[in-house]
This record gives structure tokens, sequence and C-alpha cells, in this order.
């Protein structure tokens, strides 16, 4: 309100010529933003830029909004001062309490005013929104991303380097986004306070009880444009598909990443680079409990973990725990019955890529182990 006097007291602003009638005069050059105000086009133009003026002084932690640097201290502190009062969930800030406690009421007010869309989070439908539109303003500099929103763009770039900031103070595991971090240390408590109203099936986010659901519904929502595969697990999808030019491969047969040293040939950079330290002998991660040591890091998280006992990961469906994410997927087959592995030359389909290396051997005449059969 004394904002709003100020103008009457000094006068228009320039261009401010009918405040009335809704009309916001500071204009973004670069997009279709507008606002009253100088001050808020100035924090909007961070959107274009990527200027991040505000820095963590616990982490390398930057951000474009003073807000925004508070809501991340958070992370530090662990402090969580707002709990639901239907479960055990506590948070650090209230907007997720409240997007939690939709879960429980199953409210969504926020409707598309162009199909029955309906989202329990203004976030959700402003992202839905850009399906009718197109509109994808932020393009990744490192392959054909395309995003309508900077944060999805500042999220999809942390995939294309190692830096993950965000630490579990519980294990080893580190995340590129706080969301992540989150989702994880829940396998820490157990907790799993969202039930199926039509089995006694439990979860411990509101993500997977809604794929869950499908199992009674039938419904199979995610459909691979490339070939016949379809499921109704966001999960399994995404691990079908892939990046996309690594998914239009397994359809091609293309492998353009081929060994100096031998045959081998793959469809993915990182799996030549981890043949090639066969070649090499190098294996700079060392156990400091055994003799054991491998080329990669996340190898050695796993490994430490038997010398501990931890099982971190455990399954939404049953109480299996898994020492590392990839054993995890691996179990989960068990209970959704894919077999993602597929024989080119016969039928046979398997949970485990293993198990298809070795059933090929069948076909190759090679046989060195009784168990070489298909099952």
């Amino acid at each position: 309100m004394r904002r709003h006097a100020r103008r009457h007291q000094s006068g228009p602003l320039k261009g401010q010529k009918r405040g009335h009638t809704g009309e916001k005069t500071y204009l973004c050059d670069q997009c279709e933003y507008k606002t009253f105000q100088p001050s808020d086009l100035a924090r909007h133009k961070r959107v274009h830029t990527g200027e991040k003026p505000f820095l963590c002084d616990q982490c390398d932690y930057r951000a474009s909004r003073l807000s925004n640097l508070k809501r991340h201290k958070v992370v530090h502190t662990g402090e969580k001062p707002f709990s639901c009062d239907q479960c055990e969930y506590r948070s650090s800030w209230l907007h997720l309490l409240k997007q939690h406690k939709a879960a429980h009421t199953g409210e969504k007010p926020f409707v598309c005013d162009q199909c029955d869309y309906r989202a329990s989070r203004a976030a959700c439908l402003r992202e839905h929104k850009s399906a009718h539109t197109g509109g994808k303003r932020f393009i990744c500099g490192r392959c054909d991303y395309q995003t309508s929103r900077l944060s999805d763009l500042t999220r999809h770039d942390l995939t294309h380097s190692s830096e993950k900031p965000f630490q579990c103070d519980q294990c080893d595991y580190r995340a590129s986004r706080l969301s992540n971090l989150t989702r994880h240390k829940v396998v820490h408590t157990d907790e799993k306070p969202f039930l199926c109203d039509r089995c006694d099936y439990r979860a411990s986010r509101a993500a997977l009880l809604k794929e869950h659901s499908k199992v009674h519904t039938g419904e199979k929502q995610y459909l691979c444009d490339q070939c016949d595969y379809k499921t109704n697990w966001s999960g399994h999808f995404n691990e079908h598909m892939g990046n996309m030019n690594t998914h239009k491969r397994t359809h091609t047969g293309e492998r353009p990443f081929w060994c100096a040293h031998c045959d081998y040939k793959t469809t993915q950079k990182v799996q030549l680079e981890r043949h090639m330290s066969r070649h090499t002998g190098e294996r700079p991660f060392a156990c400091d409990q055994c003799d054991y040591a491998t080329c990669h890091k996340g190898n050695l998280s796993a490994h430490k973990r038997r010398h501990t006992g931890e099982r971190p990961f455990a399954c939404d469906l049953c109480r299996y725990r898994a020492t590392s994410r990839g054993n995890l997927v691996v179990h989960e087959r068990t209970h959704s019955g894919r077999r993602p592995f597929a024989c080119r030359l016969c039928g046979y389909t398997t949970a485990r890529r293993g198990q298809l290396t070795r059933h090929a051997r069948i076909h190759t005449g090679q046989r060195p182990f009784a168990s070489d059969r298909p099952t």
C-alpha cells in the first residue's frame, strides 16, 4: 500500500500510464514478462542470464534470489518445523507440507482451462500447460533437451556434470538435487505413510503410490514411440528409454563406440570406458578393509556396504533391501515381471543383463557354464 501511495505522490514512473487498468510497464526484452516494479524485472532477468549472486557459506550452492538461499540453508541445519497432523511427515518448508497434505485429501484445486487435467500444485499445472503451448524456451547446449522452465534446465545440466552437492548424513549417498536426497533419506527411516485403499501396499512417496494404483486399474500410460513397449511405471519407462540416442540404437543395432584393443563395441560411451579398464588394469579406488579395488568410485561405495552390512536401498513392495540401487532395480523386476533383456536370435528374455550374456553363448557355441540354457 505504501509503495502504491508513493506512485501518486511522486507522479507516474516512466511508461507507467494506466496503473489501475492492470497495464504493467516494465517489460522483459527476452520474453513476455512484465511488471510494475523495476526490482522485480531485475530479479526476473536472472532467469535469462543465469546469474546467481547469492552464495551458501556451507556448500557450493548458488541462488538467483535471497529467499531461495534461505530455503536452501535448511538443508544444512536439518530443521523441520512443519509437521503433518495425519502422519509422521515433517518438512523444512511450509509449501512442501501443503503439497504433502494433498496426498491425504486427494484435493486438486488447480484446473487446466484447455483439458480435464487437475493438479494439487500450481507448479504441476504450469508444467502441464506447456504441453498445450509447446513452449520450450530453454535449450541445453550439450544435448537435445528442451524445457519451458529454467529450473528444469538447471537440474538437467547436473546430469552432464559429476557435481552432487547434497550429501546424506547417514551414508555415502550424494545427490545432484535436494529432492532426490529428501527421497533417499526415507530408506533410513523405513517410513511409508502412503497407503493403498485396495490392498496392503504402503509407499514412502505419493508418486510411488500413484504408480502402484495403476496395477489395480490396468492403466499403461507410458508408451514407447519406437517399439511396442508400454508400462505403468515411470521408472521402468525411463530405464527403457535411457537417453534418446542410446535408445534408438537398441532398435537400429548401431554400436558407435569401439574398443581400440579388441572387437568390443557398445551403444554407450560410459560402457566403453568401463570396458577399457580391463585392458589398462587401472583400479584407482581401493577398499581400506580388504584387497578389493575397482575403476569406479560407485562400485567401491557399494562394496564397502558388504563390510558394514548397510543396505540403504529398500523395496517398496516387500522387505528386501539392497546395497546398491542397481541391485534394487533388478529385484523390483521380480514384482513387475519385467524382462527387458531379449535375445535377438530366439524368444529368450530375462530380467538380468548378465543372464542374457551367458545365454548368448548358446548361439555362439561357447558354453563354459553348464547352466547356460534358457529358463
